[in-house]
């Protein structure tokens, strides 16, 4: 394989809409009843997303001290390096938004698909015995 074809990174730009927009496909099907998950792995799957969100949470309340411009001095390079600073922290408040957004949505999208399981799995039950009593 040469390389030319490869898959996006997971980690790279543009990651979290990816993921945000893969969370939002699965959860049009699981609403149209094309994906399920039992609620065990759904409930695991979920929480690993919702500690991510925490986690995120954490970092960015973390991340508060960085926001202040730093006043370094009043050399041009002092100046430059306050201000990337301040630059960074704002990408980084920005990718971290975006990560939670879709981490939120993918335990919204985990905790459908273990409902849908639940009902497509209650409705097979009632079919079976509306047949046997027929």
């Amino acid at each position: 394989m040469d390389g030319s074809h490869r898959p996006p990174s997971p980690w790279g730009p543009g990651a979290a809409e990816r993921m945000r927009s893969d969370a939002q496909r699965l959860r049009a099907l699981a609403k149209a009843g094309e994906f399920a998950v039992d609620p065990h792995s759904a409930r695991a799957l979920a929480r690993v997303y919702e500690d991510m969100v925490d986690e995120i949470d954490r970092v960015t309340a973390g991340v508060g001290t960085a926001e202040r411009r730093l006043q370094l001095g009043s050399s041009p390079y002092a100046k430059r390096v306050s201000a990337y600073q301040h630059e960074t922290v704002d990408a980084f408040h920005e990718a971290a938004a975006q990560l939670r957004a879709a981490c939120v949505l993918c335990a919204r999208t985990y905790r459908e698909a273990a409902e849908h399981y639940v009902r497509v799995e209650q409705d097979t039950v009632d079919a079976f015995h509306q047949a046997r009593s027929q």
